[in-house]
């Protein structure tokens, strides 16, 4: 049985994904100012490669943003790369800041 879960911690300024009690990857930010979140990190522990799990910690914050209403600079090159590819992100999504 499958005992990975995604955790939205927007307490803790993150989305978590966990194996059993575990934390095996996460997706953190900052906020650079009201209404604008820096997303700085996301890592997923090698041993979990190739699952999809750090997209699904992109996804988990940008609907976090989303539901909070701000906007998200990408500065991990990761969230980069999938918020210049998915335009699901777009509206969140704030890649020039001022």
């Amino acid at each position: 049985m499958d005992t990975i879960r995604l955790v939205k911690e927007p307490d803790k300024l993150r989305a978590a994904v966990y194996d059993g009690t575990e934390e095996i990857g996460k997706c953190t930010w900052v906020v650079a100012r009201p209404g604008v979140w820096i997303l700085e990190h996301t890592i997923v522990d090698p041993r979990y490669g190739g699952r999809g799990l750090a997209a699904k910690l992109v996804q988990a914050v940008a609907e976090m943003g989303r539901a909070a209403g701000v906007r998200i600079v990408p500065q991990c090159s990761y969230a980069r790369v999938q918020f210049e590819r998915k335009k699901e992100y777009q509206d969140v999504a704030l890649m020039d800041p001022e």
